[in-house]
C-alpha cells in the first residue's frame, strides 16, 4: 500500500510560502495595523461608554418626570407598559433571524424567581422616584451594590478588601449625613427608596444563583421585561388602574407622551448598550462609567427639578458619590485578584461583578 506523501508536503511548502509573505511585510505595515486596530477598539470603547451613559442619564431624568406627575398616579400600567415596549423592540431584533428560537423555555424557568424581586424592585423605584429628589435617591441607591458586596461575603465566601469595606463606611457616612440635611425629607419616600435597595439586592443575588452564563444579556432582558409584564399587568388590573389609566394619559400634553414613549425606546437601548460596553471594554469599565453616571444625574437631577438640598446636605451627597467611584474601583480590584488567584478564569466572581453590572441598568428605570 503505497502513500506518496503529497498532501502534506503541499501543505508544509503553502505555510512557509505566507510565512515568507508575513516576514517580507515591510515591518512600518504592520506597525500600523496594529497602531490602527487598537485606535479602532479603543475607539469602539469610547463610543459604546457614550451611548450606555447618553441611555442611563436620560431614562433617569425621564422617569422622574413621569411618575413624579401629579395627575398620573398609575405606577403598575406606566412600568407594564414601558416593559411591553423594551419586550417588543427585542422580539423584533431577535426575529430577523429566522432559525433564532425566540423565547427560551430553561431561560424562562431561570428567570422567574429573579423576575419577581425585578418587578418588585421597578415598582418601589417608581414610587421613590415620585417622593425623593434625584440627588438623594441616587446617594441611597448606592448603598445596593454595597449590600450585594456583603450577600456575596456571607453566602459565598468571597473575600472583601480593606479597600471595598472603607468605601462602604464612606457610604454609609454619605447616607447619613444626607439624611439628616435633607431639606425635602419625606418618610415615605425614604421607606420606598431603602425597599427598593432591599428588592435590589435580592434581585442581583438571584441573578447569580439562578441564571446560568449560557444566555446574552440581550436575551436576560428580553425574558425579564417578558416575565415582568405577565405580573405587572394582572396587578395593574387588581388595583383599578387599566380604565382610568387610559383616560388620564389621553389627557396628558403631547410633550409628557412623547417623553414616555422616549424613555420605553432608552429602557431597550440601555440594554443594548450594556451589552457592548462589556464586550468592546470589560465589565470594570461598566462600573466605573455607571459610578460616573451619578455625578451627571445629581447635577442635571438638581437643576431640572429645582432640588433644594443644603449646604451639609450636599457636602453627604458628595460623599456618596465619591463613594461610588472609590467602591467600583475597589471591587474591580477584587475581582482581578480573584480572577488571578483562579488562573485568569472567572470563578464566580465574574458573574457576581455581571450580574451587578446587569442590575445598574435596571436601576436607572
Amino acid at each position: 500500500m503505497g502513500y506518496s506523501g503529497q498532501p502534506w508536503i503541499s501543505t508544509l511548502r503553502k505555510h512557509l510560502r505566507d510565512y515568507s509573505i508575513e516576514r517580507d511585510k515591510p515591518k512600518s505595515s504592520l506597525l500600523k495595523q496594529g497602531a490602527f486596530r487598537a485606535v479602532t477598539k479603543r475607539g469602539e470603547a469610547v463610543i459604546a461608554c457614550a451611548s450606555y451613559t447618553t441611555c442611563s442619564v436620560l431614562l433617569t431624568l425621564a422617569n422622574k418626570a413621569i411618575f413624579s406627575e401629579n395627575k398620573l398616579n398609575f405606577p403598575w400600567m406606566l412600568l407594564g407598559v414601558q416593559s411591553g415596549v423594551v419586550a417588543l423592540l427585542l422580539m423584533v431584533y431577535y426575529s430577523v433571524d429566522r432559525n433564532y428560537t425566540l423565547f427560551k423555555r430553561d431561560l424562562l424557568r431561570q428567570m422567574l424567581l429573579p423576575c419577581v424581586f425585578f418587578t418588585c424592585f421597578i415598582f418601589t423605584n417608581a414610587r421613590a422616584l415620585r417622593y425623593i429628589s434625584l440627588p438623594v435617591l441616587t446617594v441611597i441607591k448606592s448603598m445596593a451594590p454595597m449590600g450585594v458586596a456583603l450577600a456575596e461575603r456571607v453566602m459565598f465566601k468571597e473575600k472583601v478588601s480593606f479597600a471595598t469595606y472603607g468605601a462602604m463606611m464612606l457610604i454609609v457616612g454619605g447616607n447619613g449625613v444626607t439624611a439628616l440635611h435633607d431639606m425635602e425629607f419625606d418618610l415615605v419616600g425614604y421607606a420606598w427608596a431603602f425597599v427598593n435597595v432591599i428588592m435590589n439586592i435580592a434581585y442581583v443575588i438571584s441573578l447569580r444563583y439562578c441564571l446560568s452564563n449560557s444566555y446574552s444579556t440581550g436575551e436576560k432582558t428580553l425574558h425579564s421585561n417578558t416575565l415582568a409584564c405577565a405580573f405587572i399587568f394582572p396587578l395593574a388590573l387588581a388595583c383599578g388602574e387599566w380604565p382610568e389609566f387610559v383616560l388620564e394619559f389621553n389627557r396628558t400634553s403631547g410633550r409628557f407622551k412623547a417623553l414616555f414613549m422616549v424613555s420605553c425606546v432608552l429602557a431597550a437601548g440601555i440594554g443594548a448598550s450594556v451589552f457592548w460596553v462589556i464586550t468592546a471594554a470589560s465589565g470594570s469599565t461598566l462600573s466605573f462609567v455607571g459610578a460616573s453616571n451619578k455625578v451627571l444625574v445629581v447635577i442635571l437631577g438638581a437643576a431640572l427639578f429645582e432640588t433644594r438640598i443644603s449646604a451639609a446636605g450636599w457636602a453627604g451627597v458628595g460623599m456618596g458619590t465619591v463613594a461610588g467611584f472609590v467602591f467600583a474601583l475597589s471591587k474591580a480590584v477584587d475581582v482581578r485578584r480573584r480572577k488571578g488567584a483562579a488562573g485568569g478564569e472567572d470563578g464566580g466572581g465574574g458573574r457576581a461583578a455581571g450580574g451587578l453590572l446587569e442590575v445598574k441598568t435596571k436601576s436607572a428605570t
